[in-house]
């Protein structure tokens, strides 16, 4: 049995996969991982022969979706490829690997034994290791935003999640699959984790095109909040309280339109869970008023100026 299994979702991103393909073969032993590409019937024939041939001459798996399954289910796919390694990587065709990470990630999944390794965004230069329980996760990466919305930011124990895989295709829809299975994970029990910085491991962003299924943004926009039912109860009520904050309904309705069916089930779902304190339709009226201004706004102020606004208003990110 392999160590690792590092299995790669693409679509019409050749040369960006053909450049993380050569970042992984940059460590020799193939006897610790495999590699398995798969390919969602990308429509760019030419650049994809490549990454086939490129595979071939690596002894990488190459798969190619006989149609487009979708970005979400191409994802999923990949927990159903966990079954003959320990661990399993699901990781991006755009989240460029540095050229030493394999070797880095290889040992530390060698030295400890862990049910889930986090890279994160906050500074963590030395490998944390803890044992977590799910109100651990909810503080210290989702409330935080730490990174673990990211599919390339979570490396998993095959044997921890095996059981769990079925929850993420009944939360498929929620463009967060991979997210579903790690609330599960920490539910009612501690877990193993070790994290550590991504920009360790990872290429700082580069202009690529948009990913498959860029427009689900919408549909994932609204999905996150329903996830909220993965959560133990204490949990789920502050989880649901903090993704109605007054600064993150400002998207409401410009996504509301596309969003559908989540945005409509969100909607209930909020109405459901929260009291009238919690003031989610005086927002959401406040929002509907004056979107048109704020984007207005958005558009127009510098990058400077933005971040500035930021820091008073103590956001982590304008978008």
């Amino acid at each position: 049995m392999k160590l690792l299994t590092i299995y790669i979702p693409s679509y019409n991103r050749a040369n960006s996969l053909l450049k993380q393909l050569d970042a992984i073969n940059n460590f020799r032993d193939k006897t610790k991982f495999k590699v398995v590409v798969n390919d969602n019937c990308s429509t760019d024939v030419k650049g994809y022969k490549e990454v086939q041939d490129y595979c071939f001459r690596n002894s990488f798996v190459y798969n190619r979706n006989e149609i487009n399954i979708g970005a979400d289910a191409n994802i999923f796919n990949g927990f159903l490829n966990s079954f003959d390694s320990e661990y399993i990587w699901i990781l991006s065709d755009d989240d460029l690997l540095k050229k030493d990470a394999i070797e880095k990630i290889i040992t530390i999944l060698e030295k400890n034994d862990l049910d889930i390794l986090f890279f994160t965004h906050s500074k963590i230069d030395k490998l944390e290791v803890k044992i977590w329980s799910q109100r651990d996760f909810f503080e210290n990466n989702i409330k935080t935003a730490d990174g673990a919305t990211l599919i390339s930011n979570v490396i998993y124990k095959s044997n921890s999640i095996k059981n769990l895989i079925p929850k993420g295709f009944q939360y498929i829809y929620t463009h967060f699959v991979h997210l579903a299975i790690l609330i599960d994970l920490f539910k009612d029990k501690e877990i193993n984790i070790a994290r550590i910085e991504s920009s360790q491991f990872f290429i700082p962003d580069t202009n690529l095109p948009p990913p498959e299924g860029s427009g689900g943004y919408d549909h994932s926009y609204f999905g996150f909040v329903l996830l909220g039912e993965l959560f133990e109860q204490d949990i789920k009520k502050e989880f649901i309280n903090d993704w109605t904050n007054f600064w993150s309904l400002r998207h409401w309705h410009r996504m509301y339109k596309n969003g559908q069916p989540n945005g409509i089930y969100a909607k209930s779902y909020i109405k459901e869970n929260l009291n009238f304190l919690n003031f989610f339709r005086v927002k959401l009226l406040f929002w509907e008023i004056f979107s048109p201004l704020y984007e207005l706004i958005k558009r127009n102020l510098s990058r400077k100026t933005k971040d500035k606004l930021l820091k008073i208003f103590k956001v982590k990110f304008w978008w």
